[in-house]
């Protein structure tokens, strides 16, 4: 049964990156054919405004500290060696605590960038059909940029490190095997797909892009000013450049729709189709 559920998942993912092919190249093909290459988001309204320098140190701050005060506090009096292996329950104690630490660092950024929210470079407001097409689209086009370079970057760890296994991230290690059973993975889902995507996209696509863009006015340097750090704090060296260019594709749906929440989605969805592939289809994870 689990061999029939994974195949038609991974024939599912093969859908999807068929459209998500075709998006990428529906795309480039618009952007040549209007002449933009040069840049793709030209003619593209986005005022200036935002969370000041220190504003943005004051979320970064908030953004750690808390999950670590948090974390500590979940996992009182327990020993460092069973908090820091995937799996374990004291693990997943520290995992409800960091949750807790992002949610509240997550109000404070939304308090953060509504007392600096910038003049409205568009009087009409992203839509709700609009917005849901910039993310699904997003996603689609994603999925083959990220596969291409998460495979590249196998092979390079393969060819520089011939005799270590290719890192894994904790949480497919949990999901693999977890001390808290079906609620051990619906902590982990509901981290994946709804408090990740929410606090980060505030983080990233929010402060740190609209900061950026305050001080120096220009919209590329300003998505990629949250897009590599975005890359760099996941971890697993094949997993960074992906995310880097994952970045910037989040970048720019923000910048092109003029609202948060579409980056949002496209991150729900993105993580959502990995928690899928890791329940049901590890092997399409593990693979290298």
């Amino acid at each position: 049964m689990l061999a029939d559920v994974s195949s038609i998942l991974q024939a599912v993912d093969l859908g999807l990156l068929a459209a998500g092919t075709v998006c990428l190249v529906v795309f480039v093909a618009a952007v040549v054919l209007r002449r933009r290459w040069r840049d793709p988001l030209a003619g593209v309204a986005f005022s200036v405004g935002g969370p000041t320098a220190f504003g943005l140190a004051a979320a970064v701050l908030a953004y750690l500290a808390l999950q670590i005060a948090l974390g500590d506090v979940c996992t009182h009096g327990l020993p460092a060696a069973e908090i820091a292996q995937a799996g374990t329950s004291a693990w997943h104690r520290q995992q409800c605590g960091a949750m807790l630490g992002q949610l509240a660092a997550s109000a404070f950024m939304l308090v953060l960038l509504r007392r600096g929210r910038p003049p409205a470079a568009n009087p009409v407001p992203c839509s709700l059909a609009r917005g849901v097409a910039l993310g699904c689209g997003g996603f689609l086009a994603l999925l083959p940029l990220v596969t291409v370079l998460w495979g590249m970057g196998v092979v390079l760890w393969k060819w520089l490190h011939p005799d270590q296994p290719l890192p894994v991230h904790p949480v497919l290690d949990a999901l693999a095997a977890s001390a808290w059973g079906h609620w051990g993975v619906l902590q982990l889902a509901a981290g994946a797909v709804l408090v990740a995507p929410l606090v980060e996209e505030l983080l990233f696509r929010g402060v740190i892009l609209q900061t950026a863009y305050r001080y120096w006015h220009l919209r590329w340097p300003a998505i990629l000013a949250s897009a590599v750090p975005f890359g760099l704090i996941h971890g697993q060296p094949q997993d960074m450049l992906p995310l880097i260019v994952m970045g910037v594709v989040l970048g720019y749906v923000r910048v092109r729709g003029g609202a948060l929440w579409p980056c949002i989605l496209v991150h729900m969805l993105f993580n959502a189709r990995t928690i899928a592939s890791a329940l049901l289809a590890p092997d399409l994870l593990r693979a290298g």
